[in-house]
């Protein structure tokens, strides 16, 4: 449908308009309205350009003639040469009343054309819906992306009112909206639909201006609309205005640059002359590669202007990423910036028309970092000539520092290792078994529940011997949520103590199972004590109360006789048992003490014994305290001598004295018995058992006799005794 007075393809002469020169002219082709590149281009015989030339005038009336909409033709001059498309306007009664012009300069002679050449490419990356009315808001032109945007038809949308866009005002109303945009001829603000189909809320960022004719008088309107709802990944770039470029590129926090093929600067926004302390005026033509920039790389060596990021990426078509440069300002002061360039490129083309460089000031972090930086390098100098075994260790980057002893630890040389081989040769050298201890140790740090930590773990030397390390450590830096980031330590060798530490631990062992191998002999020396006394003493007795009963039973006459007989074997073998009794039941000791008990076992035997015993303490120190364990060997060697003294001396008398001299205790025991040759003698479980008691607490032991002189018992024993002695005696 053609709209009255206004019957031209107006998307296609928008999207042109920053690239091409475009007009709008009467029936005799006098300049009504212009772009800016067309007046830049034709300079002051802009409006009369077209009737001044005979091509034209002539291809008019021929147009005319014919009735043709649309005439190409070739204009070449002095500024070189124009391709020139002419398009006619038409009536209700179809007849030509004015043209609409658009011109292809092939020729690019002005920096204005080509850096709104290089400025339409950068915003090529925005998709913006360009809609165009009479003036009566009949829509007349529909492009891709309004339909695209309004999930409507071009065919559905020209000939019907804008009302079918159903847009709704976010910051005014649609009554002041269109007060202002009669009164200005222009309207820019943000509106929104809920879109048909799918009923999601789209927001427009929305430029509306309106189209006169030479009267002054509205013809139409454009409307250009921007998708401001979200970001799209494959969006292609539509028109914008000159001033909403401009306005958003002076918005952008960060600097951002624009240069051309050469490296020359065509634009650059106001957070880049904040940022490298120079004006528009004073960068705009200027290329990296001029004498005036003073750049330098991070370890401060000159950064020449051919190998600034923007350079690169001229050459190389490829972006560069996060390039660390410092620039001096005008004043002296250097600025460190993070740079990022990525290549503009021609239509359908794999040339590079140009540049759009974006820039950080990362100065207070550069220099931050550099500060601590210096002062690591100070620490870890101090650390080397102190010869520790220092490391430290970063979370974030996960590298390590091992001071040269450190290295040297392992048997390798600062050149021998990197950080990184460092740490991953410290990994690998660990002793498989203790490597969880690392692991632990680092996921414990990660989750923020350690402060520091000493480990000790095996590591194997380059010569494939095993080492003990003392690992110790401790944070000195964390993040903002606490983590840590630096740790600081040590490793110290441990191995000779942890050598001496475990020969220590084995000997332990070993004398701990001596001290059960001890207590279970003394046990079962007891227990064979026991059998013997009950075989030797009891079992004998016993039996021979059987063969004097049974005697009795086949002589009659001479029971009375047999049955006294059996009275003092009976009463012989309740002493017997009394005193079996005793050397197993020490509850006497604990309670009543050593002499006392001594003492009491003395009276007893005496009782029923014919020897007379005779005890005499009149040189024990009752002040000494002397340790169970050789109070109970003292005891049980009494115990044992004594009745010794009753089974095999003959005596009559026997002499027992209990003294402490230079804390130790002796003990003597002489009787007037028939004695023993100790030279050709075999000893008796007796004494035995006398001897074993004494070496268990380190005592000595003499015995003295021969035949017919009776025998000598001496006996010398430590009032105390370690600990580990006291469970192997306390058994």
């Amino acid at each position: 449908m053609q709209a009255p007075g206004f019957n031209v393809d107006v998307e296609h002469q928008l999207l042109q308009s920053a690239l091409f020169l475009f007009a709008l002219t009467d029936k005799e082709l006098n300049v009504l309205k212009c772009n800016a590149l067309f007046r830049s281009t034709l300079g002051k015989n802009a409006t009369g350009y077209f009737k001044s030339k005979n091509l034209f005038k002539q291809t008019a009336l021929q147009q005319q003639s014919a009735n043709e909409i649309k005439i190409v033709l070739n204009d070449y001059s002095a500024i070189g040469t124009i391709r020139w498309e002419l398009t006619g306007i038409l009536n209700e009664q179809a007849e030509i009343t004015g043209y609409f012009v658009l011109g292809n300069h092939t020729t690019v002679a002005k920096q204005n054309d080509q850096e709104s050449y290089l400025q339409s490419g950068l915003l090529e990356q925005i998709s913006d819906a360009v809609i165009a009315t009479d003036a009566n808001f009949c829509i007349v032109s529909f492009n891709r992306a309004a339909e695209k945007i309004y999930q409507i038809k071009k065919e559905d949308a020209i000939g019907k009112r804008t009302d079918i866009l159903l847009h709704q005002f976010e910051q005014t109303s649609t009554e002041l909206a269109a007060k202002q945009l009669l009164e200005n001829r222009k309207w820019e603000g943000e509106v929104f639909f809920i879109r048909q189909n799918d009923q999601q809320k789209i927001n427009l960022l929305s430029i509306v201006t309106a189209i006169c004719n030479e009267q002054n008088d509205v013809i139409g309107y454009v409307a250009v609309n921007r998708d401001i709802t979200g970001l799209r990944a494959d969006e292609k770039s539509l028109f914008i205005t000159h001033h909403v470029q401009d306005d958003y590129l002076e918005a952008f926090a960060k600097g951002l640059v624009i240069q051309n093929n050469k490296g020359e600067i065509l634009f650059c926004n106001s957070a880049a002359e904040q940022i490298l302390g120079l004006t528009k005026e004073q960068m705009i033509g200027v290329s990296s590669a001029d004498a005036s920039w003073r750049c330098v790389r991070e370890d401060y060596s000159p950064f020449p202007g051919g190998e600034h990021p923007a350079m690169v990426c001229l050459k190389t078509g490829q972006a560069v990423s996060n390039v660390i440069m410092g620039v001096y300002k005008p004043d002296g002061e250097i600025t460190w910036i993070n740079i990022n360039s990525n290549p503009v490129k021609q239509a359908n083309s794999d040339t590079v028309a140009a540049t759009v460089t974006i820039f950080t000031d990362i100065t207070i972090e550069h220099n931050a970092f550099r500060s601590l930086s210096e002062s690591e390098n100070r620490i870890r100098l101090a650390l080397d000539k102190t010869g520790d075994n220092a490391w430290e260790y970063n979370f974030k980057t996960n590298s390590v520092w091992f001071s040269a002893t450190n290295n040297h630890f392992l048997g390798y040389t600062t050149e021998d290792l990197t950080e990184i081989k460092n740490h991953d040769k410290w990994w690998q050298q660990t002793h498989p078994d203790d490597k969880f201890l690392l692991i632990k140790n680092d996921e414990e740090y990660r989750a923020g529940i350690r402060e520091s930590h000493s480990l000790e773990y095996r590591i194997f030397h380059k010569d494939g011997t095993m080492r003990w390390v003392l690992d110790r450590g401790v944070v000195i830096e964390r993040d903002a949520d606490g983590k840590p980031v630096r740790i600081v330590g040590t490793h110290t060798d441990v191995s000779k103590e942890k050598e001496m530490q475990l020969e220590l631990m084995a000997q332990k062992e070993k004398k701990r199972k001596d001290i059960v191998e001890a207590v279970l002999q003394a046990q079962e020396n007891e227990r064979e004590h026991i059998a013997n006394e009950l075989h030797e003493g009891v079992a004998q007795v016993l039996a021979s109360v059987k063969i004097v009963l049974d005697r009795a039973t086949n002589d009659p006459a001479n029971a009375v006789a047999d049955l006294r007989i059996v009275s003092e074997k009976i009463t012989e073998v309740v002493n017997e048992l009394k005193f079996i009794s005793q050397n197993i039941n020490t509850s006497s000791l604990k309670m009543l003490g050593l002499t006392q008990t001594i003492t009491d076992f003395i009276e007893s035997v005496s009782i029923t014994s014919d020897i007379h015993f005779h005890l005499d303490l009149s040189a024990f120190d009752y002040e000494v305290e002397i340790d169970y364990p050789v109070q109970l060997a003292l005891l049980r060697i009494i115990q044992e001598k004594v009745r010794n003294i009753i089974r095999h001396s003959g005596a009559e008398y026997a002499y027992l004295k209990l003294s402490v001299v230079n804390n130790m205790v002796e003990l003597s025991v002489k009787d007037d018995g028939v004695g023993f040759d100790t030279e050709n003698s075999k000893w008796g479980l007796g004494f035995k058992n006398i001897y074993s008691r004494a070496e268990q607490y380190n005592g000595k032991v003499s015995i003295t006799s021969s035949r017919g002189n009776g025998c000598l018992l001496e006996v010398k024993l430590p009032v105390s005794v370690n600990p580990s002695t006291d469970k192997q005696s306390a058994a």
